[in-house]
């Protein structure tokens, strides 16, 4: 229930287990909205990042690799409250 993926300074998508989603922005599987937020959150090496993509509430974990210049993100669905 967990995703992981890698994205670029630029916020192009460079690994996901969506092969869909490869070499894509947050803003071409989502909405601009999305696309701002994670501008923001990669302006920081490392912190948590929570968002709605396709009607799921996320939130991520993510930390930039100065080797390779990737962010890495751990994203898991936040539960709804009931």
């Amino acid at each position: 229930d967990s995703y992981f993926y890698a994205l670029e300074r630029d916020t192009r998508i460079s690994l996901h287990q969506k092969a869909e989603r490869m070499f894509k922005t947050p803003t071409d599987v989502g909405d601009e909205a999305l696309g701002e937020k994670f501008k923001k959150a990669l302006k920081q090496e490392k912190g948590t990042i929570e968002y709605t993509l396709n009607g799921k509430n996320m939130t991520a974990l993510y930390e930039f690799s100065p080797e390779l210049g990737w962010y890495f993100f751990i994203a898991k669905e936040r539960p709804t409250a009931s």
